[in-house]
């Protein structure tokens, strides 16, 4: 839905003044959203109480925002003339089963950023998308909406309870950035290029906290490659700041009606990650990540995918694998109806499933199967 507002200097009220609002016609916004909320049931799901093992079994859930997250937004932009327009977003995220605000009871978790839209590119400025979901979430599964290349379309950032725990999963769908200053380019003959720079803003060490990062996409018909690189200041187990590397690259090839997709990532913290009820105490970690996938149009209103996804980490720590199935069903061009099975099996940690945060499972495995609908306005 969009709306002409006015746009100019806000109403200034000084007792029983008032100047009014002076519209503008070079200036619009609009108004933007997407629920998504089904039902997930996990064969073998374990509560944690104290850092231990309270109890465990099948559970059934009302999970959402799997598929696409949840999400009411605002978008804007100003033409300035001489080809340059100023942009804002502001993009609040949900829980649809509660009611409840998402990203940790923030009022505008998902983004909320403004800046210029130039002949070069997009400048902005505040809690924006990292590279890894500008760049290499193009190029992923498609089927549930997810468009993710290393997360099967269902947010399989984690893989295990430990990698979750430790943000030591694929991250191909990207992580938001605070305070982050932000260059995204134009295309160029095909190219793409950005950088980020996220403040830790902490007295003492501006490293602390701090986010930095660049990647490059090239486009050619139905031809997709790209490729990022970041390092990052966050928290280990110990509630040390620690390093964490993050790289990736990825490519997409579609062929009529079917996509075939492949991506590799690698995740290196130099921190401490615990896991008590494995009674794990590691550092020096070490994540790669393979996921490779196919996505198939059958029918103009019917979807299918199948991806594999197969994760190794360093020491003794073992790897996992995850095969993920799904189908969907258009019901108009908004609307959509969904069905996802995923199997994982961990050999070190108890296995942490695909969908949202999960539940992770008392041993290496779990089977998580997903009816779920989706609409966006």
């Amino acid at each position: 839905m969009k709306i002409h507002a006015a746009f100019g200097m806000a109403a200034l009220a000084l007792g029983h003044f008032v100047q009014p609002v002076h519209a503008q016609d070079n200036a619009s916004i609009v108004i933007y959203g997407l629920v998504d909320s089904g039902l997930s049931y996990y064969s073998n799901s374990a509560a944690v109480a104290g850092g231990q093992l309270a109890s465990s079994g099948s559970a059934l859930r009302l999970d959402n925002g799997i598929a696409a997250g949840n999400r009411l937004g605002f978008s804007g932009s100003e033409d300035l003339g001489g080809g340059m327009s100023a942009v804002f977003r502001l993009e609040n995220g949900f829980d649809a089963a509660k009611g409840s605000m998402g990203q940790g009871g923030l009022i505008f978790g998902r983004q909320s950023y403004v800046g210029l839209n130039t002949a070069a590119g997009l400048w902005t400025v505040g809690r924006q998308y990292d590279f890894m979901f500008d760049y290499l979430n193009l190029m992923g599964y498609t089927n549930a909406g997810h468009n993710n290349i290393g997360a099967s379309g269902q947010g399989l950032d984690g893989m295990s309870a430990i990698a979750a725990t430790a943000q030591l999963g694929n991250h191909t769908y990207g992580a938001r950035v605070n305070n982050a200053l932000k260059f995204s380019s134009n295309s160029f003959s095909g190219f793409r290029f950005g950088a980020l720079l996220g403040l830790g803003e902490q007295a003492g060490s501006q490293s602390r906290g701090s986010t930095a990062q660049a990647g490059v996409n090239y486009a050619q018909g139905n031809f997709l490659i790209g490729a990022v690189a970041g390092v990052s200041s966050v928290l280990g187990s110990d509630n040390q700041y620690a390093t964490k590397r993050v790289a990736g690259a990825g490519a997409k090839l579609t062929l009529d009606k079917l996509a075939l997709y492949g991506s590799y990532t690698q995740v290196r913290f130099d921190g401490l990650v615990s896991y008590a009820p494995r009674g794990v105490n590691w550092t020096g970690a070490r994540v790669d990540t393979l996921d490779v996938g196919a996505d198939y149009q059958f029918t103009p209103v019917v979807n299918g995918g199948l991806s594999w996804q197969h994760q190794i980490r360093n020491g003794e720590l073992s790897y996992a694998d995850q095969v993920t199935a799904s189908l969907s069903y258009s019901l108009s061009k908004r609307t959509s109806l969904y069905s996802t099975v995923a199997y994982q099996r961990d050999r070190a940690f108890g296995a942490l499933n695909v969908f949202g945060a999960g539940a992770p499972s008392e041993n290496g495995v779990q089977m998580v199967s997903r009816v779920a609908m989706r609409t966006a306005f």
